[in-house]
């Protein structure tokens, strides 16, 4: 787990870099129709994942009768998904009348959904057996190569079509690795069974048409943007919305790490069903915390420095981003949970929901106040679904009540580490109050948790267990 957690970061940071260039080698508007054109490829996973990646974890977690057939047309079926999303991304550029660099850009940039589709299918192989580091190596190589891509690229004169082959080397890389290695485990036997997509895909349904939902709340805005105000408004959107891509790497490795732990456990094992929620809430909670406090201080000087005196502007936006993240952190643990205890079917009325919010509340606000209310109205859809999908959560057995994450410690020792950072940061460089601000975060947090080791929101408490196990009984 800590190897896949260091990948991550890794890959994180090396694409977080080559994010940095484009933005720096294309003007406003055109970064606005990259972020538009990747922002309707994110929405697409509505089709080409629907959530069976994780049904077919769940399935080689739990054992099939023939995993090398099983997984070889699991992998076709994402394949023929692949293919089906980038024709539904080209026709509707095309409809829609956007300009034709957009539609050329789109024409090279949406290889990536054929290509990552059957990518990740492999990776049901690898979370099954906790492999995770091969994941991780996987993302780092393809990583390297779309950085060392776009730089040469930019330094060329890189164009919006040029700047988008990068992403589609990244995935390119990482499936060339993936194939050979998930091959060695499960000697994969590509057939096309009808009957078994079938099977997946209507297993995977009520997870599909929730998160179907929730990718389109999460990227609409950036669409909206497009059509409600301008494509630069969306390149600024664009750059505060870099740093919530950033953090949504935390919930996807937790999720990752923990999701086939809960399959296991459940039902027989609620305690510790309760006890890998409570520890990934906890871990989640202390990253959040961390996030918010350097960005409520350093949000613009990290824009300026990074992307441009442009994008300042943006900073009130990406710290709006940020807190709302840290709730979506925990709207996806929920999920993960669900899906382990075969309770999902509610999912999609929330998200639902929350899709009718969002979309409803940008047509009200982008008009008058842009990229900054389309943040407020993200935060605020956050929120809603995932008070509802805690809610949800409760009426999981054992899960009353829910191991809360130490909130308030976090809190208070982001209070700490942001007032010692901004401190600092007056009379020095924004970089070393950064610094300061993560480790005055980081002393306080542990600092706390040593004075009280019967902190009721510390998800390992005794008394917290002893409530779980009361629960259960």
């Amino acid at each position: 787990m800590s190897t896949m957690a260091a990948g991550r970061v890794v890959m994180a940071a090396l694409l977080w870099i080559a994010s940095v260039i484009i933005v720096r080698s294309l003007s406003i508007e055109d970064f606005g129709k990259f972020t538009f054109i990747f922002s309707v490829l994110g929405m697409l996973s509505i089709i080409t994942d629907m959530q069976i990646g994780r049904v077919a974890v769940v399935r080689f977690s739990q054992g099939v009768s023939d995993p090398a057939t099983f997984g070889g047309t699991y992998v076709l079926l994402r394949l023929a998904l692949g293919l089906v999303g980038y024709l539904v991304a080209l026709s509707f550029v095309v409809a829609a009348g956007y300009p034709s660099d957009v539609v050329r850009a789109m024409a090279v940039a949406g290889l990536v959904v054929v290509v990552a589709t059957p990518s990740h299918a492999y990776d049901a192989v690898f979370e099954a057996r906790m492999r995770l580091r091969r994941i991780a190596v996987a993302g780092t190589l393809g990583a390297t190569g779309q950085l060392a891509l776009t730089a040469a690229l930019a330094t060329a004169g890189g164009t919006l079509l040029l700047l988008t082959v990068p992403a589609v080397v990244y995935e390119l890389l990482v499936i060339a690795w993936k194939i050979p290695a998930a091959h060695r485990p499960v000697p994969f036997r590509y057939r096309i069974d009808l009957r078994e997509w079938w099977s997946l895909i209507r297993e995977a349904l009520p997870l599909s048409i929730g998160t179907a939902m929730m990718m389109v709340y999460f990227r609409v805005d950036s669409v909206m943007l497009t059509q409600l105000d301008s494509f630069s408004a969306a390149g600024s959107y664009g750059v505060a919305y870099k740093f919530v891509d950033l953090m949504h790497f935390a919930p996807g490795w937790v999720a990752m790490a923990v999701l086939p732990l809960l399959v296991r456990a459940w039902p027989q094992h609620l305690q510790a069903f309760r006890e890998a929620t409570g520890r990934a809430a906890f871990l989640l909670a202390v990253i959040g915390g961390l996030m918010v406090c350097e960005f409520t201080v350093f949000a613009e000087p990290v824009i300026r420095t990074l992307y441009g005196t442009d994008y300042s502007p943006a900073a009130d936006a990406a710290r709006i981003l940020v807190v709302s993240e840290c709730f979506a952190f925990f709207t996806l643990l929920a999920f993960n949970c669900l899906v382990a205890a075969g309770l999902h079917r509610r999912y999609p009325l929330v998200t639902l929901l929350g899709l009718i919010v969002n979309v409803g509340l940008n047509f009200l606000v982008i008009p008058r106040w842009s990229y900054l209310g389309a943040a407020v109205v993200t935060l605020v859809t956050d929120v809603l679904v995932c008070v509802l999908m805690l809610l949800l959560l409760r009426r999981v057995p054992g899960m009353r009540p829910l191991p809360v994450p130490p909130w308030r410690s976090a809190l208070f020792a982001a209070a700490c580490g942001a007032a010692a950072g901004w401190s600092i940061a007056l009379i020095s460089a924004w970089l070393l109050g950064a610094l300061v601000t993560a480790v005055v975060y980081v002393a306080v947090l542990g600092a706390l948790r040593l004075a009280r080791p019967d902190d009721p929101d510390d998800p390992d408490d005794a008394r917290v267990r002893d409530r779980g196990t009361e629960t259960e009984r």
